[in-house]
């Protein structure tokens, strides 16, 4: 740093710096903390309740479904395995 000619100098932009790395971390941290909790308080708010409700009746839709193409999957098994014995027994 040759425009640094005496020690102050030096210490007067290492305090700079300082300061402005912290100025600069603290306002993204602030704006950061800021759009997280708008984020939380808009499930809240009307719309953010309905879009939670259409994303858990969405949910158990497809628990649904999987549902009933599992016990469909699994009577067809069982009446696989019933006309089998069916015809080794009889």
């Amino acid at each position: 740093m040759a425009f640094l000619g005496t020690s102050l100098d030096r210490v007067v932009f290492k305090r700079l710096i300082w300061f402005g790395s912290g100025a600069v971390s603290g306002a993204a941290g602030s704006w950061y903390i800021k759009r997280r909790i708008q984020e939380k308080l808009r499930r809240f708010t009307p719309g953010g309740m309905r879009e939670t409700a259409v994303v858990k009746a969405r949910q158990a839709q497809r628990d649904a479904k999987t549902a009933v193409a599992e016990a469909r999957r699994l009577a067809a098994d069982y009446r696989s395995q019933i006309r089998a014995d069916d015809t080794t027994t009889g």
